[in-house]
């Protein structure tokens, strides 16, 4: 039974791979989104369709979660920066997650930090090889810890 569950999960992956949905990360119940689409932008974009960011925190625990979505078979990279705000008012890195793959690239990861003011810094681009489209989205800032209530 569960190789059968594992099979079809698999398929089921795959088969969104293919349509280039397996990387939307899925933000709207995060705390803080940003989402961009092609449809959004003047002119449209040639390589990107979607960028998207989020933090999600509960307590002390964060959720880092950004993808890029490309057109077709181009390809899509991401790099997640959650950045921790020092006492002086500047942004220190605190921790970087990247992820690149054909259709659409996205990174998810949770992790415990200490108590502070946190933003993900979320670097997008797209292209067939010889062209690339860029963008960059910044978040707003976002105290730990901080509940929920979930």
């Amino acid at each position: 039974m569960k190789k059968t569950r594992k099979l079809i999960g698999s398929l089921l992956l795959v088969s969104m791979f293919m349509a280039g949905a397996a990387f939307a990360v899925d933000v709207a119940g995060m705390d803080v989104v940003q989402t961009y689409s092609a449809t959004d932008i003047d002119p449209r974009w040639t390589y990107i369709f979607q960028i998207s960011n989020g933090l999600d925190i509960n307590q002390y625990e964060v959720t880092v979660g950004a993808s890029t979505i490309a057109y077709g078979n181009n390809h899509a990279y991401v790099t997640a920066v959650l950045q921790q705000k020092q006492a002086n008012g500047s942004y220190e890195d605190y921790a970087e997650f990247s992820s690149d793959s054909i259709g659409g690239a996205a990174v998810s990861p949770t992790l415990t930090v200490p108590y502070g003011t946190y933003r993900i810094v979320s670097y997008h681009s797209a292209g067939n090889g010889t062209n690339m489209e860029y963008k960059t989205l910044t978040g707003p800032d976002k105290r730990v810890p901080h509940d929920t209530g979930k």
